[in-house]
């Protein structure tokens, strides 16, 4: 709040007020380098100042404990696009952060411009992109697209449990020895199933 004099009068000027309380409440950026045991996390202000960095286990609920400080100030809080990512942005998003996913192609040629090459590093270097806007932020399907997705996914397991029985069958034929096939596989349970490699081990080379 300023005092103005303008024409031998006083006026009131309100504009500062609303910028001082912008300055008053700073917003942070967190920065998460996501990996398969452990995550490292780093939280900078709007000038950049790193204000925390650590490192957490990969669950959405550690990840949160090492953010609950800093929730009312947290604008965004980004991560690489990556296996495990749909899991902690869905997670973190239902505990109340504003999650962004970055695209990883174009976070890790951020990340290689940099002299530094470490887990913590990379943590500040995303938390750095939110801050400056500088990332392309990817969509983050539902729990539900991932389970039809893993659903269709398993049809590929079956067909390739199919085409390696077919190839151990082929394996085995030279030698006399001939596996069942699906409608006598339940007579062949019955049977010891060492006998097969009791064979095989048993004749001259």
């Amino acid at each position: 709040m300023r005092l103005l004099l303008s024409g031998g009068k006083v006026t009131l000027s309100a504009g500062d007020s609303s910028s001082e309380g912008r300055r008053a409440a700073m917003r942070m950026f967190a920065g998460l380098d996501v990996g398969f045991k452990r995550t490292w996390v780093c939280v900078v202000d709007e000038t950049g100042k790193i204000v925390w960095r650590g490192v957490v286990d990969t669950h959405p609920e550690m990840v949160a404990a090492a953010l609950l400080r800093w929730r009312g100030e947290l604008a965004k809080v980004g991560l690489e696009s990556g296996s495990m990512s749909p899991w902690l942005a869905r997670a973190l998003g239902a505990l109340g952060f504003a999650v962004v996913c970055m695209d990883a192609r174009r976070a890790a040629d951020a990340i290689k411009s940099r002299r530094v090459k470490s887990d913590k590093a990379d943590a500040y270097a995303l938390a750095e992109m939110l801050r400056t806007g500088w990332y392309s932020a990817v969509h983050v399907k539902s729990e539900a697209s991932h389970r039809l997705k893993a659903l269709l996914g398993s049809r590929e397991l079956v067909r390739a449990k199919r085409a390696l029985g077919n190839q151990v069958r082929g394996v085995l034929r030279p030698f006399g020895i001939r596996l069942p096939s699906r409608r006598e596989r339940r007579s062949f349970l019955r049977r010891p199933i060492m006998r097969c490699a009791t064979m095989l081990c048993s004749m001259p080379a």
